[in-house]
């Protein structure tokens, strides 16, 4: 965790098109959006459990650096947890990820290609 009360709740969507579409029948409308995208990898021939670990490219739709460094190699590892039957997951890390490295898009691909890991 980031902030002492933040939480973030995650839902999973089997056709992201369809949820849009429902949101907006229901009259919803976007009230903020991500400054950022993330591309997730996985290594190639070895077993990776998603759920406890991640490394992903997150680029940055608005870098407050050059446009050459508007994205980084992320590591995240957590463990899952359950406190009174409510799981969560918390992070191995006091900041909550870890940067290994940043610059463009394709230097973060590089790095992350040359670790033998692949797009998700």
């Amino acid at each position: 965790m980031t902030a002492a009360f933040e939480c973030e709740a995650r839902v999973r969507v089997p056709d992201i098109d369809a949820f849009h579409r429902r949101v907006t029948e229901l009259g919803g409308t976007l009230r903020q959006e991500y400054a950022f995208s993330d591309h997730y990898y996985r290594p190639a021939g070895m077993p990776w459990d998603r759920e406890r670990q991640s490394l992903r490219i997150r680029t940055h739709a608005r870098p407050e650096s050059s446009p050459d460094a508007d994205s980084e190699v992320l590591f995240t590892s957590v463990d899952v947890m359950s406190v009174e039957g409510l799981p969560f997951k918390r992070s191995r890390f006091r900041e909550g990820k870890r940067r290994l490295f940043s610059g463009s898009f394709a230097e973060c691909r590089e790095v992350v290609e040359g670790l033998a890991f692949h797009p998700w």
